[in-house]
């Protein structure tokens, strides 16, 4: 995953279901054991796909209010153990908001990202904004552009 603001990369992320590493910055860091052990979660670009898959549990969805609007909320159980608590609108189906656990600095943080402003890219709604908040603060993301497997190669990944 590649992430860029005005023709520069903010962001990369690579990992081949193994290994991998960040860069951000300009700073490239290696994964290590935890966090590849995280992104092994992670099967595929929609994890959603995954969830009817060995290791993942699913709560009984209940319906609570997220920015107004109605949304089922299930709790997932991943297959490393760790959970996350996923909003879907009762009227789109959608993914409106995650909420989940993050640790950084030997500091557990709680997470929340809201997703609106869905559009269609190669048969597929993606999120136009999604808004993150970590420890009081937060940021709006606008998708301008998504790429789809555009000019990827096996050389990517490594």
């Amino acid at each position: 995953m590649e992430m860029g603001m005005q023709g520069m990369t903010v962001m990369k992320m690579v990992y081949d279901g193994k290994t991998g590493y960040q860069t951000q910055m300009g700073q490239k860091k290696e994964m290590d054991a935890e966090m590849a052990a995280n992104y092994s979660d992670n099967k595929g670009i929609f994890e959603q796909q995954f969830y009817n898959t060995d290791g993942y549990k699913l709560s009984t969805p209940t319906v609570e209010k997220v920015n107004g609007e109605d949304a089922y909320k299930i709790t997932v159980t991943k297959p490393s153990g760790k959970t996350s608590t996923e909003y879907y609108s009762v009227n789109t189906g959608l993914l409106v908001r995650m909420e989940s656990k993050m640790e950084a600095a030997g500091q557990e943080m709680e997470q929340t990202m809201d997703f609106g402003n869905y559009t269609t890219v190669a048969g597929v709604k993606v999120p136009g904004t999604m808004s993150q908040s970590v420890m009081g603060q937060s940021f709006e993301m606008t998708m301008s552009n998504y790429k789809v497997n555009e000019g990827v190669t096996d050389e990517d990944f490594k």
